[in-house]
């Protein structure tokens, strides 16, 4: 199966490209050698001088697909990365993403270590991607999202890609969140930052660049702590384990929320001005990590992601660029209850031993000739994860919580694109051929079913067009087909309690979505509008205990998602802009998990969401230098979360209002910030999650998270 698939993509690129010239002209290979379209050809596989195809300040997101940036309403930019991590106080790439994208949910799970939801999708449904490396946390109880693992001063930008329409990426049900990491500059530069809260949140680092046209490398670190925030009512993050099993004991109130270490460092080498060859590792560690919202808290969290990445462009006639890349993300995990009372059972403290480990790598090339673009790729990665219980007093092993788990896929894709004047189209598919495997006995699930091995055949894809129906009015459509396969604890999870356990016999989810969006701009306003729809079969969801003797577990349900998003902006002036947006994505059952689940709606979906700013930038004169000022007022929204899964366990959440305002000013190479979130310090919370705590067992209900009550921040920076 997986030769014929190979073999018809062969025959399919050589097909469309046979028809092209054997070798570039002589004033296209001029006209390619400089070094900007040089570099804008590895990104995108496109040559900028080209009339027929887009500029890149032309290009937009299409269907949450980014062609290329110019403007990009789905994804974060390099610049708005930057200014984002300088303005705002943030932990971690979920508090970025939330803060920035009115299509994006914060769910709050502590200081750090919070997850988003993109349209309503999140957690397993959702990809992270680091350098299109995959990603993935340790916990079954994601206590250790992707997200909270990546040093914010190594981000270069933040692309989101929004629904099935990437064939690059292996499971990405609902989108992906892709962080680009910052490569060398030539020359001796470097930057400087540093920040402080009012909730004694300290976060400080660095980048050094260095290096010739030749050999270039990069060096970094970032150091962040805090103490536990207070919400609006005053109350400490601690004080909500109350509502689980195991709250806190008397010494451990008041203690900080985490402590951690980043560090990264690149080295790149251009062996010809077409080849660069790159070397790059991220160690980060994470230590005292209060987690209270479940019955255990993280001892200590360490992340080696690492990464080898070969690209040459214009290596063959056939080809524009063709790139190789291996990586290992390696993500080690301890939680243990050290801090918590001992109420209930089991009457001793424990603690986990989790590690998991991915080792992935991709082939691909792309190459344009006149108004047609062709991605051609094979990848595939193993993920191994295993995790084991254990008592404190004795050091015994009580079960293997994650047992031993592999997950082996291999994959081939294809996708074409077609630009005109006023007609842009094209598609792709994807084969992945995925088997995973427990490589430790099923104690628990070995009950109901003696399935222990399972491998999956996938084969998704998507079409897509876009019409720029007048100089201002562009738009857009497509349809796509994603699946995930279940992850190692949906399926193998072996828990504390003989009645929870994972469901080796689970299918994977599929997601039929279409999604048309439209933007009008003329002179100084734009307006977007996007919109969804999502048909999911066999999506997994959690089933409840029924009786005293049955089991609880995930099953597949037939289920629904759509809503939308629109934006606005408009120039006044300019140095004044303002800003509006609001969303709403809604998700119910078609079919139910079990007889006690007849709730309608889905889990996990946000209620409506609006936002307002304003924000003022201004160049000015000050003792004849050039002074950048900067200011912002940012007024966000949401109404009452009432379309809840009561019987999985979620709460009504009450609507809330939220004020923000930053200042901001640079004068050369120094640059100083500050600013206060929750200005009317109101108690609320953002989002439901509810996952259970597969530590803690069947009777666990995780607890919400209020969020952080007015909070006061300054920042400076420097570079040189």
């Amino acid at each position: 199966m997986i030769r014929k698939i190979l073999y018809y993509v062969v025959v399919l690129y050589f097909t469309c490209f046979g028809l092209f010239p054997a070798s570039l002209s002589a004033d296209t290979t001029a006209e390619t050698t400089a070094e900007t379209t040089a570099e804008t050809t590895a990104e995108t596989g496109m040559d900028e001088s080209d009339p027929a195809i887009p500029t890149y300040e032309e290009t937009i997101t299409i269907i949450g697909k980014t062609v290329r940036s110019g403007i990009i309403p789905s994804s974060i930019r390099r610049d708005e990365t930057a200014e984002i991590i300088r303005t705002h106080n943030l932990t971690d790439l979920a508090d970025l993403l939330s803060a920035d994208l009115i299509e994006v949910n914060l769910i709050r799970k502590s200081g750090l270590g919070n997850e988003i939801l993109l349209r309503g999708f999140g957690q397993s449904d959702l990809r992270t991607t680091v350098d299109g490396g995959l990603l993935e946390g340790t916990c079954g109880s994601r206590k250790d999202p992707a997200l909270s693992l990546i040093g914010m001063l190594n981000i270069d930008e933040i692309t989101v890609q929004q629904g099935p329409f990437d064939v690059t990426v292996p499971g990405a049900l609902g989108g992906t969140i892709n962080v680009v990491s910052r490569t060398p500059k030539p020359g001796f530069n470097g930057e400087l930052l540093a920040r402080y809260a009012n909730a004694s949140s300290v976060s400080g680092g660095l980048n050094l660049h260095g290096g010739s046209d030749r050999l270039r490398f990069l060096a970094g670190y970032h150091y962040s702590t805090s103490e536990q925030y207070e919400d609006g009512d005053g109350r400490l993050m601690t004080s909500f384990s109350e509502h689980t099993g195991r709250p806190y004991d008397d010494d451990s109130r008041d203690r900080d929320a985490f402590t951690k270490h980043d560090m990264w460092g690149t080295i790149e080498f251009h062996p010809t001005p077409n080849q660069i060859l790159r070397l790059e590792h991220n160690y980060g560690t994470i230590d005292d990590i209060l987690t209270p919202r479940v019955e255990m808290d993280i001892d200590k969290e360490t992340a080696n992601l690492s990464r080898i990445s070969y690209d040459i462009m214009h290596p063959f006639s056939w080809s524009d660029r063709f790139g190789l890349s291996v990586y290992r993300n390696i993500v080690v995990h301890r939680p243990f209850d050290a801090f918590r009372k001992l109420d209930g059972d089991p009457p001793f403290n424990r603690h986990n031993d989790v590690e998991t480990g991915i080792t992935g790598w991709k082939i691909e090339s792309v190459a344009s000739r006149g108004t047609r673009a062709i991605t051609v790729g094979l990848d595939g990665y193993r993920h191994d994860w295993d995790g084991d219980m254990f008592r404190d007093d004795s050091g015994v092993k009580m079960v293997d919580l994650i047992p031993d788990v592999s997950t082996l896929d291999f994959a081939g894709y294809i996708q074409l694109d077609t630009y005109t004047d006023q007609w842009e189209y094209g598609g792709g598919i994807r084969f992945d051929r995925i088997k995973t495997k427990a490589g430790a006995p099923l104690t628990q699930s070995s009950k109901v079913t003696d399935t222990n091995s399972v491998t999956d055949n996938l084969l998704t894809g998507f079409v897509y067009a876009r019409c720029q129906l007048t100089d201002n009015l562009s738009f857009m459509g497509g349809v796509g087909r994603s699946i995930r396969s279940p992850t190692g604890v949906e399926r193998y999870l072996q828990s504390p309690s003989p009645y929870f356990h994972g469901n080796p016999d689970l299918d994977p989810t599929k997601n039929t979505e279409f999604d048309v969006g439209m933007r009008y701009r003329i002179h100084r306003f734009q307006m977007d509008v996007n919109l969804m729809y999502s048909d999911l079969d066999d999506f997994i969801y959690q089933k409840g205990k029924q009786t005293g003797e049955s089991h609880q577990t995930w099953t597949n349900i037939e289920a629904r998602k759509y809503g939308g998003n629109v934006s606005a902006s408009l120039d006044i002036t300019d140095s004044l802009t303002i800003r509006a947006a609001a969303s709403l994505y809604k998700g119910e059952k078609d079919t139910y998990p079990d007889v006690f689940n007849t709730d309608k709606d889905l889990a996990t979906m946000a209620p409506v969401k609006t936002s307002v700013d304003c924000r003022y930038s201004r160049t000015i004169t000050w003792a004849n230098r050039a002074m950048d000022l900067s200011a912002s007022v940012e007024w966000t929204r949401s109404d009452d979360a009432r379309d809840v899964d009561e019987d999985a366990g979620e709460k009504p959440l009450t609507g809330w209002n939220t004020v923000s305002i930053r200042i901001g000013t640079r004068f050369e190479n120094i640059e100083f910030h500050m600013g206060v979130d929750n200005l009317l310090d109101e108690r609320y919370a953002v989002a439901n999650s509810y996952e259970w705590d597969v530590v803690s067992g069947s009777r666990a209900q995780p607890a919400i998270i209020n969020e952080p009550g007015r909070s006061f921040f300054i920042g400076v920076g420097m570079t040189f």
